[in-house]
């Protein structure tokens, strides 16, 4: 008689116990091409370090997305994604949570956007259902993120994981420049 794996509900992230990585210095807004689409230098890069980047950065403008609708013809079986639910789990429906009118306007506006472009599709799911949770972000205007615990649980766990950002930015030490731009 086979047993099914079962899942750990408690599942601790190592990056929580451990210190985070902050910035050594203040860091300074810089527009790239107007005040809306800016990124982030340290104050103590030279100033004439600081001007090659901005250089380089403008000349390259096209390589950046700073809206889904900057990135149209993305093909979504670049992202899509299958998972593997253990057999045992019972498929999760989180009841609707009461949100205010500011973060119900936002999580549309921003469904709106994404739909506008193709990156997402309206379907009919009543197996599984999780929750829109919008987060604050640090200049003040909403994250759209989804509440995957869920569904979570019920995957197995990755035997190939993805290397720890911690890892990839520590292997980055004693470069001259770093920079963190979003894929």
């Amino acid at each position: 008689m086979s047993v099914e794996p079962t899942v750990a509900v408690v599942d601790l992230d190592p990056r929580a116990t451990e210190d985070r990585l902050e910035a050594r210095e203040e860091l300074r807004r810089v527009p790239v091409l107007d005040e809306e689409h800016n990124t982030a230098v340290g104050m103590a890069m030279a100033a004439a370090e600081a001007e090659i980047m901005h250089v380089a950065l403008k000349k390259n403008m096209d390589m950046f997305a700073w809206t889904p609708a900057d990135m149209p013809g993305v093909s979504p079986d670049v992202i899509t994604h299958r998972l593997s639910i253990f057999k045992e789990v019972r498929p999760i429906s989180q009841k609707k949570r009461d949100v205010g009118d500011e973060k119900r306007l936002a999580a549309k506006e921003e469904a709106e956007k994404l739909l506008l472009v193709g990156f997402i599709r309206e379907t009919r799911y009543t197996t599984w259902l999780a929750n829109v949770v919008m987060v604050t972000k640090p200049n003040d205007n909403w994250r759209m993120s989804v509440d995957y615990k869920n569904i979570n649980n019920a995957c197995p766990k990755d035997t190939y994981l993805l290397p720890n950002i911690d890892h990839l930015v520590d292997g980055a030490a004693g470069h001259k420049i770093l920079s963190f731009l979003n894929a």
